[in-house]
């Protein structure tokens, strides 16, 4: 097809006035591409969470582990907490019982994942060609390709596309398509006619698809089209059908999928398991529409760099409410924002705020929705590495253009709000703590999400301002620290951060009575510090003890340390000598936790245990109160770089602290009224050396909070001034010596906290992991009695049936030997040791047997069941060993063992007895499918004559 020559342009109109050259988008990595692949991402992970979903209905083995976690305890109605408390990890007994289950095979939801990408794979190589075949495009020739073939070869194009013509579109566009061995730009029909009538038009029309293919937009964006529409065909519909159709269904009476037995318990989880699929869906949607849109705007800078005309993108917007709304999913932005970019490209150098909120949300749920591999760290580095570039690559392109403007540009806590917000959205569409409620119990834990982003993207601005202009290595050791930090924090939530949206996590599991078992003394006088002791040390000593925790938490002041002396800004002085008072204030605070417990503590022998828990407690309070408040004070009072200013006078003071308490514990007998564990004056560094080991893995975490109190304090003056931060200061010129020196002191107090830690003896540390603690009983009578019947069918019933045919076993000989007695009245009669050995073994092999597996999911019924499972073992066992030929018989002791076996049946009758009669008259008034109760009546003893149950 051809078309005729187009006419000249117009004359151009007078120049404005010189005026600052415009920096080039391309100065630094766009990061575009990480944005598509934490997209693509996304859906990977919302596609591995549904498949998931959708298999676990059609598993084998889902009923058999179900009724395990019910015999347990579990109750469906029950909080996180309580379901949390039904662990295999902490609970043999459901272990073995899980173990007995149909081994179903792992590779289903691998391979349906791996169809569902092989599927966009295919449908990425076959989009171009189905729209060459669907739009019977027609190739161009003539003088309108020697234009195109032109304009190309001024647009430096590393491969000369194909070019076409859509007959059947009359608008005035065009669209790329095709692989990058064969690029095919189409022209709309109506943009030949604008050739003519608008030739700068027709121009920048075809500049801005030939940057696409420079800026190689067409790969990613059809690589996500083709995700996106497998996703939406292959999962996210399928899952729509059947757990929405379930959870519709269950309201007229149909489960198809949902849980019948417990409903409407299982509302809630259905509800839920809708809304996260349809939240991933619309954060899909609005990232990928996002990311389009800015990549748009990039074509739009390259375009008008190649030669096209500004004028061209002076067009109106269409007005009103639909309008409004419909630019959220629209691939293009508005008229009005193209021209805001090309006028003022401070758009292509920032991240606008849907963008940071979407990236945030799609960090958090990426890791909670991945199943866990690496060490269970892998969904979190996968997300925290794009979640974390994409964040520093948009401070570092804003640290540039405010450089190049002359300003200092914005502080970040704005884009730190947008990211928070993010994050908490994200958790709340993932959430996985609200057990049997719609919401967490305890959402202002989120507020955690919300301060670390407060913290963060401050944290990446000020690094960037602190490294621009020195060098790849500078640039990249940035990145890398912003890659650990995000590590850390996103591990840390993921891992047992969100449990507290469910409440106090390790006091539910026993904590408090552990620390009471192992630090023995005087809590009788300290219910008050055993409550925060129990709930916060042991988190903060298993986070001080993580090797990622550790290097994020030095990363936060040594990064900004080096990158602020090797870049030579002025303030570093200054930043240290806050530091150091910061080290007098956790000092004082470290002399006044002595002073206090010098009049407390207790003789000497007698000074361990629980007392020395609260004085390394005390300790910790008094070091993380100094640290904080460090932080707290220089960011209030510094007017530019005030959040690494804080952190790295934060991470002075904290250690100098532990230096302090080296010192102070080493001498602590010659401290007068301030001695705390020791009475003789003696330099005893073996002595204060584990105790800065102990108090290190506490401390070394509070750098994180330093960082979040000192961006809390600051965002209400960051609210209240719009101009952005401070203006840059100056450099400022440091001899070699002293950036050694600088660098050295660094080096040593960076490495002082991880060293103890690691110089630690595993285990030695305090050892406080929580022991399995009985789930409480379920608030609902019709869930009770459902468990209880399950526990007698999983196991209770063999067990009961073992313990009868034993104590019948054993009746038997016990009423052959009365009746042997009968026969020869005034005569001995022989024992057979050897037979009565074996029946008491089988005894006691049947009670140990039935101590390992669940407890009665009713606590009482449980207790005298366990006890009279504990009095058979002992009898048995006792009896086994007297009654064995080998041994030397003493007199009288036979019949005395045999009557202490013959006491336990009784017990036994009386455990089970109520627990037959539960499920007898109860079970079938909830149940009456499941029961089905045998009683055999064994014979016994003169005076053992009883019910019992099997």
């Amino acid at each position: 097809m051809s078309a005729p020559a187009a006419p000249p342009l117009p004359p151009e109109p007078p120049k404005p006035p010189a005026a600052a050259p415009v920096l080039d988008p391309r100065v630094l990595p766009a990061g575009t591409a990480l944005r598509f692949g934490l997209l693509l991402l996304s859906m990977v992970a919302a596609a591995h969470h549904m498949l998931t979903t959708l298999l676990e209905l059609v598993r084998k083995g889902r009923a058999a582990e179900y009724a395990c976690s019910l015999a347990a305890g579990f109750d469906p109605n029950g909080d996180f907490l309580t379901q949390l408390g039904v662990d295999p990890g902490t609970d043999p007994a459901l272990r073995a019982c899980l173990a007995a289950a149909p081994d179903d095979p792992r590779w289903p939801v691998p391979a349906a994942l791996a169809l569902v990408l092989l599927a966009a794979a295919a449908l990425y190589l076959l989009l171009p060609r189905w729209r060459r075949r669907s739009r019977r495009l027609e190739p161009v020739d003539g003088q309108l390709r020697a234009e195109l073939l032109r304009l190309a070869e001024s647009a430096r194009l590393p491969v000369v596309p194909e070019f076409v013509v859509d007959p059947g579109r009359l608008g005035s566009g065009a669209v790329v398509f095709g692989h990058p061995r064969r690029r095919t730009v189409c022209l709309y029909a109506g943009l030949l006619v604008t050739r003519v009538s608008d030739p700068a038009g027709f121009r920048a029309v075809v500049l801005h698809e030939f940057a696409h293919i420079r800026n190689r937009d067409v790969d990613l964006g059809y690589a996500v089209t083709a995700l996106w529409r497998v996703f939406a065909l292959l999962v996210a519909l399928p899952f729509a059908v059947v757990v929405g159709g379930s959870l519709v269904g269950a309201e007229f009476g149909l489960f198809v999928g949902a849980d019948r037995v417990f409903w409407p318990a299982g509302r809630a989880p259905l509800v839920r398991q809708t809304a996260t699929a349809l939240g991933m869906a619309l954060l899909v949607v609005l990232a990928r529409a996002d990311a389009l849109r800015h990549r748009e705007l990039y074509a739009d800078a390259d375009a008008v760099a190649l030669g096209a005309d500004r004028r061209v993108w002076d067009v109106r917007d269409p007005v009103g409410p639909a309008a409004r709304l419909g630019r959220l999913w629209r691939a293009h932005p508005t008229w009005a924002q193209r021209r805001r970019a090309l006028d003022d490209p401070a758009a292509l150098f920032t991240l606008a705020p849907l963008q940071t909120f979407l990236v945030g949300a799609a960090g958090v749920a990426v890791p909670l929705l991945l199943p866990p591999f690496a060490g269970g760290t892998g969904g979190v580095w996968l997300a925290a590495v794009p979640t974390a570039l994409v964040l520093g690559v948009a401070a570092w392109r804003s640290a540039a253009y405010a450089a190049h403007r002359g300003t200092a540009g914005p502080e970040g806590l704005r884009a730190g709000l947008w990211l928070g917000a993010g994050l908490v959205v994200g958790e709340l569409v993932v959430d996985i703590t609200a057990g049997g409620r719609w919401f967490p119990a305890y959402p202002l834990a989120l507020l955690v999400l919300l301060l670390g982003a407060l913290a963060y993207v401050p944290w990446l601005v000020q690094c960037a301002r602190l490294g621009l202009g020195r060098g790849r290595v500078a640039g990249v050791a940035a990145l890398a620290g912003a890659v650990l930090v995000a590590a850390a924090g996103l591990a840390w939530w993921s891992g047992s951060g969100h449990l507290y949206t469910a409440g106090d996590v390790l006091g539910g599991g026993g904590m408090r009575e552990l620390v009471v078992r192992r630090f023995p003394g005087g809590w009788e006088r300290h219910g008050a510090e055993l409550e925060w002791i129990a709930t916060v040390m042991p988190r903060l000593g298993v986070d001080g003890r993580t090797t990622a925790f550790v290097a994020a938490a030095g990363a936060l002041w040594a990064l900004p340390y080096l990158l602020w002396l090797l870049g030579g800004h002025r303030g570093l002085g200054r930043a240290l000598r806050r530091g150091l008072l910061g080290g007098v204030l956790c000092v004082a605070g470290v002399l006044a936790v002595k002073a206090v417990l010098y009049a407390d503590r207790p003789p000497l022998g007698e000074r361990g245990g629980g007392f020395v828990l609260r004085y390394v407690s005390w300790l910790t309070v008094a070091v993380w109160a100094g640290v904080v408040v460090t932080a707290v004070v220089v960011a209030l009072v510094s007017r530019r770089l005030w959040l690494v200013g804080a952190l790295v006078a934060a991470g002075v003071a904290q250690a100098c602290a532990l230096v302090a308490v080296f010192v102070l514990m080493s001498a602590d007998g010659c401290l007068g009224p301030l001695r705390t564990m020791g009475d003789s004056c003696l330099w005893v560094p073996q002595g204060g050396w584990p105790v800065v080991q102990v108090l290190a893995g506490p401390v070394l975490p509070a750098l994180f909070g330093a960082a979040l109190a000192a961006a809390l304090v600051r965002l209400p003056l960051a609210l209240l001034r719009r101009g952005g931060a401070a203006a840059p200061d100056g450099r400022v010129a440091r001899s070699g010596v002293r950036r050694v020196v600088l660098v050295g002191a660094l080096v040593g107090a960076l490495a002082l906290g991880p060293a103890a830690v690691q110089a630690l003896p595993s285990g030695s540390a305090g050892g406080l992991d929580p022991t399995a603690q009985r789930p409480a009983d379920a608030r609902s009578e019709r869930v009770r009695v459902f468990q209880l019947l399950i526990w007698y069918l999983v196991g209770g019933k063999q067990d009961i049936l073992a313990l009868v045919d034993g104590y019948r076993a054993f009746s038997e000989e016990v009423q052959g030997l009365q009746r042997a007695a009968a026969e020869q009245p005034g005569e001995s009669v022989r024992v057979d040791g050897r037979r009565f050995a074996e029946v008491c073994t089988a005894l006691q092999g049947a009670a140990a047997t039935a101590l390992g597996h669940l407890h009665i999911p009713d606590s009482g019924l449980d207790g005298p069941w366990w006890a009279a499972l504990e009095q058979t073992r002992r009898a048995g066992q006792h009896c086994a060993r007297v009654m064995d030929p080998e041994r030397e018989e003493r007199p009288g002791e036979g019949e005395a063992v045999l009557s202490e076996v013959a006491d336990g049946i009784g017990p036994l009758l009386a455990a089970v007895d109520p627990v037959l009669r539960r499920i007898e008259t109860d079970g079938p008034r909830y149940w009456p499918d499941l029961v089905r109760v045998d009683r055999p009546q064994p014979s016994g003893p003169p005076g053992t004559e009883g019910r019992a149950g099997g």
